[in-house]
């Protein structure tokens, strides 16, 4: 039996709580109740037939949708899986990557910091700057293009948009594993000194008309064209996306 035994404030601009269990198998959630509705009108249904139709999705699994009453006052929670279950300790980076560089650099980096959750352009800029933790071998790097290509297809007909995939990579030493673990959240780089788990996570956002209203902003904010804007159509989305998991973090030239 999992306890829970660890509290963190989303990194994000959600302002979602986090609750680790004991075993770093499942994450407790609070989510908004735009996701909630997501979640129950547009996406159970698609996301059931995926998980059922192929259990190599990288989609993180979802458990339960509870809601929690305390006296006029009520809080709606996810229980769903922990894609990254190994103990901080033994983190070497974090990275969550959209596709998009614009905002997508995390403010005051200190590269000391390794459990610090990082973003696209830092990703880029640590890549470039001859820190090359990601480095899949060959067959990995195909089998996990098909199986993103494949999970992004129920999302961007869901109207989807803004997940992330992400990455946590440690050294392959020996740690305890919970077997009982999807065995797809795991591979290794090609020289075999890290381990990756990876997942897809945080895709309950539909492009609604806040979202539109978000990508308009940013674009006038940022003087930026619309499309490199973190916020956009699912479409785009899902096609810009994977070309930069594709190309940049797989490493697969086209």
């Amino acid at each position: 039996m999992s306890n829970i035994c660890d509290l963190k404030v989303s990194e994000g601009k959600s302002g979602s709580f986090f609750f680790f269990t004991s075993d770093n198998r499942f994450i407790i959630k609070t989510i908004s109740e735009s996701e909630q509705k997501t979640l129950q009108k547009e996406l159970i249904q698609p996301y059931y037939d995926l998980i059922m139709e192929n259990d190599q999705t990288l989609l993180s699994r979802i458990y339960g949708l509870y809601t929690l009453r305390m006296g006029m006052s009520k809080v709606t929670i996810l229980l769903m899986e922990n894609v990254a279950p190994i103990d901080s300790s033994l983190v070497i980076r974090r990275f969550d990557l959209k596709g998009s560089l614009v905002g997508r650099e995390t403010k005051q980096l200190n590269l000391s910091e390794k459990t610090k959750t990082l973003k696209d352009k830092d990703f880029l800029d640590l890549q470039h700057g001859g820190q090359h933790f990601i480095d899949f071998d060959n067959k990995s790097r195909i089998v996990i293009s098909e199986i993103i290509e494949y999970d992004i297809e129920l999302l961007r007909n869901c109207n989807i948009m803004d997940y992330s995939f992400f990455i946590t990579v440690a050294e392959n030493r020996h740690f305890e594993l919970n077997r009982t673990l999807v065995n797809n959240r795991q591979y290794y780089s090609s020289d075999s000194k890290y381990i990756y788990f990876i997942g897809i996570i945080d895709y309950l956002t539909r492009f609604d008309k806040l979202k539109q209203i978000e990508n308009a902003f940013k674009s006038f904010m940022n003087k930026k064209s619309k499309d490199t804007i973190s916020a956009v159509n699912p479409v785009l989305y899902a096609d810009r996306y994977y070309s930069f998991i594709t190309k940049e973090v797989l490493n697969i030239k086209t």
